[in-house]
């Protein structure tokens, strides 16, 4: 049975409960039955789940059940923390989908820059893989029934001119240089992790994004479709990054727009 009233500031960790928070939205009716996790970006280090507010309520008004997650940041917690946090807030919706009126296994994962890299993490993390489970996890299901990613990190490697203005984030997150910890980067970038596994995905990216290439995105993408796994990338002309938290500008309303045409799709039928 669905709750009446929305909730927010719920602790989804016992371990961690002044990081770890949840928001959830209510889905206006009618309810579809899906839900969709919302994950933040800021380079690892800064954000909150407050910044997809308005998204997740225009989501939410279209039948979608939303939530979104705050959780630990680097470098006083760096990787795997979050990773371990948005597995866990993961486990946490899924447990309560009778609850909450949706489906278990209708899922979608939403974030933006390194909040896409956190989900595009989520995508590539069977049950079966170690990394991120703590004894609090109360089940390794936790990979979502679609990846809806605005300007993603999905590589972390070094040494590229596009990847320079992040390295920094990166040696904060990682705790260390690629140099010192090559194997530590690769385990943390998603392009090195495709099995054919993974569910289907949609990158929203602009390609006036100089942190963040959409190249990207491309590339993933095309890795993705390479073991038939499905995967579209939306290119917004002129759009910087990290332009998702908001519904005022008309790339922020394609963006969302097409977030809910892929959750339709994906995770409801309905497209």
């Amino acid at each position: 049975m669905a709750h009446t009233q929305p909730s927010t500031d719920i602790p989804y960790s016992e371990r961690f409960p002044d990081a770890c928070r949840i928001d959830l939205y209510l889905p206006g009716p009618p309810a579809n039955g899906a839900a969709l996790l919302f994950i933040h970006g800021g380079g690892w280090s800064t954000g909150g789940r407050k910044q997809w507010r308005s998204v997740a309520e225009f989501s939410a008004g279209q039948g979608l059940f939303c939530a979104s997650l705050s959780y630990r940041l680097a470098p006083a917690h760096r990787f795997p923390a979050a990773l371990e946090d948005v597995r866990l807030g993961m486990a946490w919706l899924r447990a309560r989908a009778e609850e909450y009126g949706f489906a278990p296994d209708r899922i979608g994962a939403v974030g933006s820059s390194a909040g896409g890299h956190l989900v595009a993490m989520l995508a590539t993390l069977g049950p079966d893989d170690p990394l991120g489970v703590t004894p609090e996890l109360p089940s390794t299901d936790t990979r979502p029934n679609a990846a809806l990613c605005y300007c993603p990190v999905v590589s972390l490697h070094s040494g590229r001119p596009e990847s320079a203005p992040l390295e920094d984030c990166y040696r904060e997150f990682l705790g260390a240089t690629e140099e010192e910890a090559s194997a530590l980067y690769a385990l943390a970038s998603p392009l090195d992790r495709i099995t054919g596994q993974e569910p289907p995905f949609l990158f929203l990216h602009g390609d006036a994004d100089m942190d963040v290439p959409p190249a990207q995105s491309v590339l993933m993408a095309e890795r993705l479709r390479a073991v038939e796994v499905p995967a579209e990338v939306v290119l917004l002309p002129g759009v910087e990054h990290g332009f998702g938290y908001g519904m005022k500008t008309e790339a922020q309303q394609r963006a969302a727009t097409e977030v809910v045409r892929s959750a339709r799709e994906w995770l409801v039928g309905m497209e």
